[in-house]
């Protein structure tokens, strides 16, 4: 299944980003993307940087959504502080990790990457970060896809 390209302007500039797969009958169709401290987020939600205070690295199933509003995100996440540029395989004790949460109503969903490699070929300070991504999610499907993605300074690891 192809997901049409995102496009909008952020923090730092205009981000794009190409998705393709699903998970569990989910698609990415990003309108909100953006990087910044360890995150890197494909929103399929109309956002502005200033409104993502509530991204963090910890969604456990089951518990109370992050937000009030309805949502699907493709979240890249580093275990140190920053996004740096190389090629990472999620597989064992990986230092990035990959998730599609997604919130309707009252409910929050979690589907992680157990397997994959994400590839950051570039990342300046506050300008974009490019690259691209092959994520598996158990038998919930796949999830490949190349960006190059604005910064957002309101992105700060939170627990």
């Amino acid at each position: 299944m192809f997901v049409l390209a995102g496009l909008l302007a952020g923090c730092a500039g205009e981000g794009t980003a190409e998705i393709t797969g699903s998970v569990d009958g989910l698609s990415i169709t990003p309108t909100t993307l953006y990087w910044g401290g360890p995150f890197i987020n494909f929103v399929s939600r109309d956002l502005d940087c200033d409104e993502l205070a509530w991204v963090s690295k910890v969604y456990e199933e089951g518990e109370e959504p992050p937000t009030d509003f309805d949502f699907t995100m493709l979240q890249i996440s580093y275990s140190e502080s920053d996004v740096v540029t190389g090629t990472y395989d999620l597989s064992g004790q990986a230092p990035v990790k990959a998730e599609v949460v997604n919130v309707t109503g009252a409910a929050l969903t979690v589907f992680k990457a157990n397997e994959g490699t994400l590839i950051i070929d570039e990342v300046v300070g506050e300008e974009d970060a490019v690259g691209s991504f092959a994520f598996t999610f158990d038998d919930f499907g796949t999830l490949t896809g190349d960006f190059a993605v604005p910064w957002c300074t309101n992105l700060k690891s939170r627990t």
